[in-house]
């Protein structure tokens, strides 16, 4: 599991601004630094949004390759039931405009290919 969550660093100890859910207490870690003030707080968002949607995707593929895998509509049942409406109007949103500017969806192998390229070319295992 991935879990990113905003602290700062004073006096050799770290200060998280929230405590992680369904964290151990002797959860492994890696620390990024920032400069004071080098991200303001709505980009420092987005970029914790983008590390936790890839680690989602990373453990969607990992039940895609165990063949855990559940029909699309059931899925949308499931995030709207749970109370995470808002989560699956984006995905809708975004597979929307997707489509509308012609570009083609995503499949596991170019999924894979994309995220490789995003960290540097490091390939997924498979």
């Amino acid at each position: 599991m991935l879990k990113t969550v905003e602290g700062m660093y004073q006096d050799g100890q770290i200060q998280l601004s929230e405590l992680p859910e369904g964290v151990s207490d002797r959860a492994q870690v890696l620390v990024t630094f920032l400069q004071p003030g080098s991200l303001d707080p709505a980009k420092l968002q987005q970029l914790i949004d983008q590390l936790e949607t890839i680690a989602g995707i990373q453990q969607g593929l990992e039940a895609v390759e165990a063949g855990q895998t559940r029909p699309l509509e059931e899925v949308e049942e499931s995030l709207s039931d749970s109370g995470t409406d808002r989560f699956a109007n984006r995905l809708r949103s975004l597979r929307t405009k997707i489509v509308a500017s012609g570009e083609p969806l995503l499949n596991q192998t170019t999924l894979g290919q994309e995220l490789a390229s995003r960290r540097g070319g490091a390939e997924l295992d498979e």
